[in-house]
Order: structure tokens, then C-alpha cells, then sequence
């Protein structure tokens, strides 16, 4: 018996591979199909993205990946609110989540497939900030833009979101920015970023048969489904309120309205460029928080708005103007107060299409400024506190001082330019204890303000104090005032409002009986005494030496008066006998009987005033009051108009 040979431990000739033969080859193959299919679905289940995912990159100043604060911030409150409703979205804390944006180069739809996002919320919000010289700073920020929603794998163009505006204001911009990005436009972006993103064919598919999808954003459905619901009954119940005022009105010619019902638009006068609005916009939303409609206030604008309609010209927009402006009597510029967030009041001019402060004074409070023709200089009342007694100042069109007279032992009721020159000052005595305060008609305590005032200095008096209201002609480079009207006896003009050629004025005009028979015009009226029964308007003829006052008596209340381009009408607030609301009335000056030959032109539930003639005489403007059908402890305002006679 032979001995068996020896393997040795390592082999280094070449190994022989048994032939292959046809019968075994199917089995290497699917092996192989097995092992590639397992490698391709575990590299597939990776990258797979979940619909429900979604990454947020609103560019705000920066992207938050980039270090842009505010851009995290309105991200996070977005993530909360998508987080609350069924979303899963992107944390910007994550190191992985910012190491993959990072190195995405901006690819937003390649770093959010990485991060198995199915959708991304993105877009850009441009911020302007205003830098306002008042204390030691203050920045005002304004943002406009608008969201995008869009999905990973799909190559459709993102669908922009509705405007996204905001401001904010704050001594540091860190902050503004702040309270912008947690603030209006994270609520903003939430109810615009939703609907389109349960409304994306890939969503809409799974909400319409996966029980799963259905059920985890439930609440995004619900919240959907309200605010459409919302937004709409809003949108009607305006549409609702428009149809009753052209319902309710009874007046004898048709009523034409100029703007939306809204918003409140409040009338400062006319121009070749058309009618001079100051808006005061509110936004409806529909708050995810509380699920209700609230109001985003906006920035208030001062605009020309096309009389026969089309886009208006916005001039000027900001925080807040107090009062009206006041458009020029050749209707070429307009001047106005801004209040700059309570911090100071600028006077501001626009004229050629441009908005100039001309001043800023933190100090001071300025009512009723009112631009000269030719917009050359601006006239105002000036105040040391907010109630106290008025002084005149005018500047010129480069903000330098003109005329800075102080208050007088009375007050200064009226203003008004005579001509780019000279300016028509009504001054009246110290009012009697508990005498009703005049206002100019806009609403604002500032310019409703007329206290008692206090007696000052007779050294620093522009003018002799007089016993009755006096209309002065007062020169603004410093020639002497002098007098064009002395009031009669318990005589009381309100309202000026002079002619577009500057010969005539108008006033409303009270009267009140003296004490007794022979009393002392400046004596204060007993307590019991009445107007006397006929009131009503009032024209002084400038041009007649000396100039002449006619009465034009009615027997109910008026109030703002104005001029045609011709001259030859007045209109004006009116509250007819037999009725509770003002109308618009007008009268024919050119009438043998002024009184006899009035017309009210309105007849409607709503409070018609402050009326003006076109430029061209055709059509007579006017404000209607009402109540917001959306927001009941909100007046809405807008701008009508009729024909003229």
C-alpha cells in the first residue's frame, strides 16, 4: 500500500477553474440581477422624498442657510405652522440639513431631494430700509415680494404666491427685521404657501385615495377649506355693500364710485392729474392661529387716481398722515404732515412728481398744510404741544423759514393762500367757556383741536388783538397784514375756502344773539342762547373796496364749502330738513336769488361730504362714510362723485 502524497500550504502554480458548463449559467445571472436589483432599491429607498416633507429657503435679507437671522426666523415660524398642520418640515438647526444647502450651490431642488424633501416653500422678499433722522436712529423697513412652491420631480415652473407685503420699524434694523420676519409675513407666507401646496397634483392625487396623507394633514385640509371659505364671504360681503349704496341712493342723479369699498380713501382735492386720495388700506388674512379673518394694516399711500378709471400714481407712502393733504389751488402739488412712528412730524411737498420733507422736527406738531400755487412755499399751523394754541409757519420750497409767527392771545381758525404771495388768516378772539370747537373736516383731534388759549406776551403779537373775528392778508416775505374783514357782532366764520381766481371766499357762517340788546360784541353769550335761525354761507368779495360780505341763509346745518372753476356754483355738506344725513348740495351764485336756486344732489343713509368740483367743472367729488361689513369697529370711507349742474 503506497503512502499518500503531500498538499502543499500555498499553491503558487495557476488555479484551474472547472469548465462552465450551459446548464449552471442561468443561476449566475440571477444572482447577479438579484444582488444589482437589491443595490439599486436600497440607493432608491435613500434618495426617495416624502410629499409631506418640505424644506423652507424664503430668501429675506439672505437665506438662513447663508446666516441671513431674519430669514431663519420667518422660517422657524413657517416650520411651526406647517409642523401643526400635518407637514414635516426642514430644520434649519440640523448641521446635516446646512452642511447639504451649504454645498448645494444653490440647487434648492437638489438639496431638497438629498434631504427627502418632496417640496420646497421658496421665493424672495425684498426689504427696503429707510433710515429716519429722529432720536438716535430709526429704521423703517418695507418688504414686497412674493412665495413659490414647487416640487422636487416635477419640471413645471414654480407657481408664484400671492404679494407678500410688510413693514415693520424699530431704532435697530436687527429688530425691525425681526418683528417683519415673525410678524406679518410668516403669517402671510403660511396662508399663501398652503393651498398650493395641497392643491400640487402630487398632494391632491394622494388626499384624493391614501388614508394615510388624508389623515396626517387633516388640519392643512380643514385650514385650507376655512380660509378659502373666509376669504370669499369677505370678498362678497364687500361686493354685497357696494350694490346696497348704489341701492339705497335716491338722490336725483346717478352716483359713480372710484375705488374699492374696501378700503378707506379719503378725498384731498383734484388735479389735471386727476383725484387726490390718501389711502388707509386694511388687508383681509385669515389668521391660522385663531381661524378667523383679521385685518393687515397697510402703508397709508398719497396717490392721483384717474378720474375715468385705470392704475393710480402713488406719490408718496409711509407709517402715517395725520389729517389731509391739501392739494394746490392750481392742483399742480400737494402738501401733507407725516408722522414719522410717533417719533417727529416732517411737512412734506410733493410737487413735480416728488416727495421732499422739508423739515423734521421732533418738538413740534404741524396741522393743515397747505401748498402755495406754483408750489413755492407751504403754510401751516404750528403747535408746541398737541392741543396747545396754533402759530403760522411757512416754508419754502427748500424747508427754509418764510414766516414763524407765534400763537396769539386767541386762535388761528382759518388758512388759506391768497395768491403764491400772501396768505388769508382768520383770527378769532379767546372762545367763551364751553363754546363748540371748529375743525376743518378731516377728522383729527389735531386739526379739530380749539381750545381757550392762553394770552401771550403782547410784544411777540404778529397783530393787534381784535374784540371779533378778523381776516388778515398776511405778505409772507415780511410786508405788514392787513385787514380784510371784521365779524359783525356774534357773527362766527368757519371753513374758508377761497375762489380758483383768489377774488372772492367762502365760509359757512353761524350767528348768535348777545346776552341783551346793546351788549358788547366780545361779551360771552348766555348760557340759553340759540343760533339764530338762519345761518348758512357765507361769500366776501375780495375785490370790492372795502371787501363785502354776502350772507346766503339755510335752514340747516353746512359745512365745507367750495368753488367751481368758473366760480359761478358752491357746493357743500348739507343736512336737509326731515333727514339725519348729509348730502352734497351746490347753490348758483350767478342766481338772482343764490338761496332759491339750491340743489341736493345725494340723498342716501351713508354721510356725504367734504365736496369738490373737477378741474374741468364737470362732476362734483365727495367722500361717503360707512362701516366696514367685515370689521365693524373699522369706518371705510370712498370716493363718489355726481354730475354738476
Amino acid at each position: 500500500m503506497s503512502e499518500p502524497s503531500a498538499e502543499p500550504l500555498f499553491d503558487d502554480t495557476e488555479p484551474s477553474l472547472p469548465p462552465v458548463t450551459p446548464a449552471r449559467w442561468p443561476l449566475w445571472l440571477f444572482i447577479a440581477a438579484l444582488l444589482g436589483g437589491a443595490g439599486y432599491l436600497g440607493w432608491s429607498m435613500m434618495r426617495a422624498t416624502d410629499p409631506r416633507t418640505v424644506l423652507v429657503a424664503i430668501e429675506l435679507d439672505g437665506h438662513w442657510f447663508e446666516g441671513s437671522m431674519a430669514a431663519a426666523e420667518l422660517a422657524d415660524t413657517l416650520n411651526e405652522g406647517l409642523e401643526s398642520l400635518g407637514f414635516i418640515p426642514i430644520r434649519p438647526g440640523d448641521p446635516e440639513v446646512l452642511a447639504t444647502l451649504e454645498g448645494a450651490d444653490g440647487d434648492l431642488e437638489t438639496a431638497a431631494r438629498s434631504l427627502g424633501a418632496g417640496f420646497v416653500v421658496g421665493g424672495r422678499i425684498a426689504v427696503e430700509a429707510i433710515e429716519h433722522p429722529v432720536g438716535d436712529g430709526y429704521i423703517e423697513l418695507r418688504a414686497n415680494g412674493a412665495v413659490e412652491v414647487f416640487h422636487v420631480d416635477d419640471d413645471a415652473a414654480p407657481t408664484p404666491s400671492g404679494d407678500i407685503r410688510g413693514w415693520s420699524g424699530a431704532p435697530e434694523k436687527a429688530r425691525a427685521m425681526s418683528l417683519l420676519a415673525g410678524g406679518s409675513l410668516s403669517r402671510l407666507a403660511l396662508g399663501e404657501a398652503l393651498p398650493r401646496l395641497l392643491e400640487h397634483p402630487v398632494l391632491a392625487a394622494l388626499l384624493e385615495g391614501d388614508a394615510r396623507t388624508v389623515s396626517a394633514l387633516n388640519g392643512a385640509s380643514k385650514f385650507v377649506g376655512e380660509r378659502h371659505r373666509a376669504l370669499s364671504t369677505a370678498e362678497k360681503a364687500y361686493e354685497g355693500y357696494g350694490r346696497r349704496r348704489q341701492l339705497y341712493e335716491k338722490g336725483p342723479v346717478a352716483v359713480t364710485y372710484h375705488g374699492s369699498t374696501a378700503d378707506d380713501d379719503a378725498l384731498c382735492g383734484v388735479g389735471a392729474a386727476g383725484i387726490c386720495v390718501k389711502t388707509e388700506a386694511a388687508r383681509p388674512y385669515f389668521s391660522p392661529r385663531r381661524r378667523k379673518l383679521r385685518m393687515l394694516e397697510e402703508l397709508e399711500t398719497v396717490e392721483w387716481r384717474p378720474m375715468g378709471g385705470g392704475e393710480a400714481q402713488v406719490l408718496w407712502a409711509g407709517y402715517n398722515v395725520p389729517g389731509y393733504p391739501r392739494v394746490a389751488p392750481d392742483g399742480g402739488s400737494i402738501a401733507f404732515v407725516e408722522d414719522i412712528f410717533g417719533w417727529a412730524k416732517a411737512p412734506t411737498l410733493i410737487a413735480d412728481g416728488e416727495a421732499k420733507r422739508l423739515l423734521v422736527d421732533p418738538q413740534r406738531y404741524f396741522t393743515q398744510a397747505q401748498p402755495a400755487p406754483g408750489a413755492g412755499a407751504v403754510a401751516m399751523f404750528a403747535q408746541a404741544e398737541r392741543r396747545g394754541p396754533r402759530g403760522v409757519l411757512v416754508l419754502d420750497r427748500a424747508g427754509e423759514t418764510l414766516l414763524d409767527l407765534p400763537p396769539t392771545g386767541g386762535s388761528y381758525d382759518g388758512l388759506t393762500w391768497g395768491d403764491a404771495k400772501s396768505l388769508l388768516l382768520l383770527q378769532t378772539p379767546p372762545a367763551p367757556p364751553g363754546a363748540e370747537a371748529d375743525d376743518e373736516g378731516d377728522g383729527s383731534d389735531e386739526e379739530n383741536a380749539d381750545p381757550a388759549e392762553p394770552a401771550v406776551d403782547p410784544a411777540v403779537r404778529p397783530f393787534v388783538e381784535t374784540p371779533a373775528q378778523t381776516l388778515w392778508r398776511v405778505p409772507v416775505d415780511g410786508g405788514e397784514p392787513t385787514v380784510l374783514y371784521v365779524a359783525a357782532p356774534g357773527e362766527r366764520l368757519r371753513w374758508m375756502r377761497r375762489s380758483p381766481d383768489g377774488a372772492r371766499v367762502a365760509f359757512e357762517r353761524r350767528v348768535q344773539r348777545s346776552r341783551s340788546p346793546g351788549s358788547p360784541a366780545d361779551e360771552a353769550p348766555a348760557a340759553d342762547t340759540e343760533p339764530l335761525p338762519e345761518p348758512g354761507l357765507a361769500v366776501l368779495d375780495l375785490s370790492a373796496e372795502p371787501a363785502t360780505l354776502t350772507a346766503l341763509p339755510l335752514p340747516r346745518r353746512v359745512e365745507a364749502p367750495s368753488f367751481s372753476p368758473d366760480g359761478r356754483w358752491l357746493t357743500f355738506e348739507y343736512n336737509p330738513p326731515g333727514s339725519r344725513d348729509e348730502e352734497i348740495a351746490v347753490i348758483d351764485l350767478s342766481a338772482a336769488d343764490p338761496v332759491a336756486s339750491l340743489k341736493v344732489l345725494t340723498d342716501n343713509p351713508e354721510r356725504d361730504r367734504y365736496p369738490v368740483f373737477g378741474p374741468k367743472g364737470e362732476r362734483i367729488y365727495f367722500e361717503q362714510l360707512g362701516e366696514d361689513p367685515n370689521n365693524r369697529r373699522r369706518g371705510v370711507s370712498l370716493i363718489a362723485s355726481v354730475p354738476a349742474p
